[in-house]
């Protein structure tokens, strides 16, 4: 938020807050959302894969010019098991 602020010329000529007190306003207008505890994730059980591609699914594109980017190579890997 503080970098947000730096950029916008609304602000250009009024003293942007340091981060903790941008964390302390945002704690006292109630943003920042609970604390969620970890949970373990369930792990299915493992199954007997006997073809290629079977269960992973990989494709992948050459380096390709993305405009506002840049450079990037795309790479799609998708769990067949899942849909």
């Amino acid at each position: 938020m503080r970098v947000e602020l730096t950029l916008d010329e609304r602000f250009a000529d009024l003293p942007i807050p340091c981060c903790s007190g941008i964390a302390a306003y945002l704690k006292s207008e109630k943003f920042p959302r609970p604390y969620q505890r970890h949970t373990e994730l369930t792990n299915p059980a493992p199954q007997k894969v006997t073809e290629c591609h079977e269960e992973w699914d990989m494709d992948a594109q050459g380096v390709c010019k993305v405009a506002g980017v840049g450079l990037v190579n795309l790479i799609h890997i998708g769990n067949r098991s899942r849909g």
